[in-house]
């Protein structure tokens, strides 16, 4: 049986764009409206082109793209444009197949007699009736039981028993044919066996064989022969009735392995989910240490800054305490600059008014010999 090994899925539903590779066990899980529904329906859209949602092309594209790749070599392509029609392309071994809707239906038995395939979504096959849930199973197992096979089987006698069904239901039906004609053989012997004692009984004491020997026992052949032939009829019934629980057990053994599987299945998850909690535990303890030891970092830097502090008021308490000794120098020494500079200014000034005065004297001896000389 070929198994999907990749499938990549574009605009489809409510999937931007994602790559699955498949393995033995695949597990789809997460919360709800997660779209794990959506994977098994693009799935059955690739394959069946059903219809199960009015709007298929993800809101915003213009189409959906599907490609399915299987181990055994065959590849499916299907693109699904907004109005809902859609084209498909299979190939084998990279080599075409000609009418590939024609080729899938052919594959998953699609006819136009029988449309009603059963493609198996275990949403779907969840919300069945237990009729139509056994109906499927049935499907699922294409066991038949002909004419011939009866007629090979009871030594040439066919029961009453209507070979078109399936091939369980068939043998169902035997069983329950056999039963009834063993019940009614074991009636039959019951009764002779009964007869017998009483013919038994109405023997008279003095009973003569020679006086019984030309006695015709026709009848009592027959009766035996029937009884003979019933009991034959009773062994194959009895054959087949054994046949049918060996089958049953072969069934019974592979649900209950699947049974197995599932429960298997459970217990990893909850491993997992148990690793995972305990990961998640480590990280949240990991970063508790961390931050301790960033409280204690910042604890010692703090440590640092009252101690910084502390020697800095200390030297604004020395500064202060020098100021107020040295106040009184301080201003005295305040008072010897200014009349420092209060005579260098006055320096300055008298050099600048004799210069001045200096030019004014010359441009007056330049004016009195200008006028002596008109």
């Amino acid at each position: 049986m070929s198994k999907i090994k990749r499938l990549v899925t574009r605009q489809a539903l409510g999937i931007e764009e994602s790559t699955y590779n498949f393995g033995n066990v695949n597990v789809i899980s997460g919360g709800n409206a997660r779209g794990k529904t959506s994977i098994l329906e693009i799935i059955e859209k690739a394959l069946y082109n059903t219809d199960r949602r009015d709007k298929f092309v993800r809101t915003g594209a213009e189409k959906a793209y599907i490609e399915i790749e299987t181990d055994d070599g065959m590849k499916v392509e299907r693109t699904v444009n907004e109005d809902g029609t859609s084209g498909v392309k299979v190939t084998r071994d990279g080599i075409p197949v000609r009418a590939p809707q024609t080729f899938l239906d052919q594959l998953f038995g699609v006819t136009k007699e029988r449309k009603d395939v059963f493609a198996f979504n275990p949403v779907d096959f969840m919300t069945k009736s237990p009729k139509e849930q056994s109906k499927i199973l049935l499907s699922m197992m294409p066991i038949s039981v002909s004419q011939s096979d009866m007629k090979e089987w009871f030594e040439g006698k066919v029961p009453p028993v209507n070979p078109n069904m399936h091939g369980l239901l068939v043998l169902k039906e035997l069983e329950k044919y056999w039963y009834d004609a063993r019940h009614e053989a074991n009636g039959a012997v019951r009764a002779t066996a009964a007869e017998v004692e009483a013919l038994k009984k109405q023997l008279p004491d003095n009973y003569d064989v020679a006086e019984w020997e030309n006695y015709s026992l026709m009848e009592m052949s027959d009766e035996i022969r029937k009884g003979e032939q019933v009991n034959n009829y009773r062994k194959q019934a009895q054959e087949l009735i054994d046949g049918l629980e060996s089958k049953k057990q072969a069934i019974n053994n592979k649900y209950d392995l699947q049974v197995k599987e599932q429960e298997d299945l459970r217990d990893f998850k909850v491993e997992r989910a148990k690793k995972s909690v305990e990961e998640q535990k480590q990280v949240i303890r990991d970063e508790i240490e961390v931050v301790k030891v960033s409280i204690e970092n910042h604890k010692a830097e703090i440590e640092k800054l009252k101690a910084l502090i502390r020697d800095e008021e200390a030297a604004i308490q020395d500064c202060e305490t020098k100021i107020q000794l040295n106040q009184k120098d301080l201003d005295n020494f305040d008072n010897s600059i200014l009349t420092t500079k209060i005579e260098s200014f006055t320096n300055e000034m008298n050099i600048a008014i004799k210069a001045i005065e200096e030019n004014r004297q010359k441009e007056i001896e330049v004016a009195e010999k200008k006028g002596v000389r008109c």
